[in-house]
């Protein structure tokens, strides 16, 4: 079980390609590290703020995405840090 780890800087205009496709299970945990107000939307390529799934600021969710998923990111201001740990279900 491979474990992969990563932090992104976000920015609230394009979004980050956070999650790649796998072709096995992983569960992957999220943390948005910005000590402020500021928050991250995930979601597909297309995410905005207006359509991305919030994680709060301080706030960590695990999620478990399907094999050949991907998960991106922005923010709410530019700047952002989301920090990444991902375990791959070999």
């Amino acid at each position: 079980m491979p474990i992969i780890t990563g932090q992104f800087t976000l920015g609230s205009v394009t979004a980050v390609k956070i999650v790649a496709a796998e072709i096995h299970a992983q569960t992957v945990l999220l943390h948005n590290g910005d000590h402020g107000n500021h928050i991250v939307y995930i979601g597909n390529s297309g995410v905005t703020s207006t359509n991305g799934m919030h994680i709060d600021a301080g706030q960590t969710i695990t999620l478990s995405p399907d094999p050949g998923s991907e998960l991106w990111a922005l923010s709410s201001n530019n700047s952002v840090l989301l920090t990444k740990l991902a375990i791959k279900q070999d």
